[in-house]
């Protein structure tokens, strides 16, 4: 059996899709990391049964390397957002930081050595608390250094310390009307996070998810000043998109600034890498963020609606199902959304 070839712990997630599966497998072979953290939810349906099972099989047959290997299967599907607290409790009780990815995230190579370098830079400094793979930018010139901070978070490939969840998982904040009243003084630039702040400080739910990893990860830049590391150049891949996918709809089906964040391409880190010499957030990436998803301009997102629902009726939907489906994400506000 071959040797590893870094010593840094991912975690896949292995679904229904056998082409993004075998596509990012391709890249983690080449890596080949020293721990493997294989995380699975059940199928709700025969077909999807079938697909989790063939990508079971695939991930397991081609680990050709000396690592660890911790599989996190279940037997029915509990849905992406239930899973994901016993998942992580399971990977800190293992190791210290660690890559996560998504089935349908293809890094760059270099992203590895990428997070293995800042996970040992910063294991110890807790004023940063995730390190991200997507810079939506695609290039973001504008950096000096090799990578930069911001307070804005794409979960499409990321890394993170122990710490980092040890911290965040708490809920208490909303208890507090000391806090509270800073949280909304902290984050009234920032309408779109503020409601999710008041929206989970009253109950487990938003929109129908439990708060989480980008809930929690954002929320520690504003109750604990912390930031997250973005590359100059964009280092990850999504191909989320189309049947299959958790979240998103057909690419034909979504605004263009949206569409341009998936398929992205993605620039080879070019080590050693260059240092940031302080750690400021960069507020001119964090608007350029806020404007390709959308958020907290209130015609942008007007604009936005309508270009969905445009888009929606010309590339085949129902004028009638679209108004139910908006009435039943109202109605399962309460309640989670399965993966």
């Amino acid at each position: 059996m071959k040797p590893y070839g870094i010593d840094v712990p991912v975690k896949l997630n292995i679904w229904i899709r056998p082409e993004c599966q075998k596509r990012q497998f391709e890249i983690i072979s080449q890596v080949k990391p020293s721990i493997l953290f294989l995380e699975s939810d059940g199928g709700r349906n025969e077909d999807e049964w079938n697909k989790i099972y063939q990508n079971r099989e695939y991930v397991e047959s081609h680990i050709d390397w000396d690592c660890q290997i911790y599989k996190l299967y279940h037997d029915r599907n509990e849905g992406l957002y239930s899973t994901a607290k016993e998942e992580y409790e399971i990977i800190w009780s293992k190791v210290d930081y660690c890559i996560l990815l998504e089935d349908d995230i293809l890094p760059d190579v270099t992203y590895f050595r990428f997070c293995k370098e800042l996970f040992e830079k910063y294991k110890d400094d807790y004023r940063v608390s995730a390190i991200s793979g997507l810079n939506l930018q695609g290039t973001y010139e504008r950096a000096s250094s090799d990578w930069f901070f911001s307070r804005k978070l794409a979960v499409s490939g990321m890394g993170m310390w122990k710490r980092t969840f040890e911290e965040f998982y708490n809920r208490d904040f909303g208890k507090d009307p000391y806090v509270m009243s800073l949280l909304k003084e902290e984050t009234k630039k920032n309408d779109d996070f503020q409601k999710k702040i008041l929206g989970y400080a009253d109950s487990e739910y938003y929109e129908g998810h439990i708060a989480f990893t980008e809930f929690f990860v954002e929320f520690s830049a504003y109750g604990q000043h912390q930031l997250i590391v973005v590359p100059k150049r964009n280092l990850i891949r999504n191909i989320g998109y189309g049947e299959g996918s958790a979240h998103a709809a057909g690419l034909q089906r979504m605004p263009k600034a949206i569409r341009n964040t998936f398929d992205m391409e993605t620039y080879p880190m070019q080590f050693p890498m260059k240092e940031p010499e302080y750690m400021i957030p960069d507020p001119y990436y964090e608007k350029a963020f806020d404007r390709i998803m959308g958020r907290n301009d209130k015609l942008l997102q007007a604009s936005r609606w309508i270009q969905y629902k445009w888009l929606y009726l010309k590339n085949g939907g129902n004028l009638i199902d679209g108004v139910k489906k908006v009435i039943r994400r109202h109605q399962n506000s309460n309640h989670e959304y399965e993966s």
